[in-house]
């Protein structure tokens, strides 16, 4: 009778995995765009958000709508928010860095890159706008 409640278990979990979505995002652009592509992701919880890294230096940060070009521990005290650290890319590199969150609720959250003023020129994006 134990094997049979393990094997159901291990079932359930392979099935709940099976269903997750990796939504992959590009974090810059070979030209040099500041850019997230796509810059609007619908994703449901127990996805995942895979941010891939493009030539240059980008972070992934998390920002308010009201704010956003200000971390989200700046404005909300209480909040730690996702935060890539800096993900310092040559052209010549042959790997790409990635940095990838679980989607824990359909709460909108709103990123941008916090390099220089790459926010200011617009490279901010969005999970589950409503």
């Amino acid at each position: 009778m134990q094997f049979t409640t393990i094997a159901l278990s291990a079932l359930s979990v392979a099935g709940a995995l099976a269903q997750t979505t990796v939504h992959v995002v590009k974090v810059g652009s070979a030209n040099g765009s500041l850019i997230f592509a796509p810059n609007d992701v619908k994703a449901a919880v127990g996805d995942m958000v895979q941010f891939q890294f493009a030539p240059n230096n980008h972070t992934v940060t998390q920002s308010t709508f009201d704010n956003p070009c200000t971390p989200i521990s700046e404005i909300q005290k209480n909040v730690t928010g996702i935060y890539s650290g800096f993900m310092p890319v040559k052209a010549t590199d042959t790997t790409t860095p990635t940095y990838t969150i679980m989607v824990n609720n359909t709460t909108p959250m709103w990123l941008y890159c916090s390099q220089g003023k790459h926010c200011q020129s617009g490279m901010v994006m969005v999970i589950n706008v409503k």
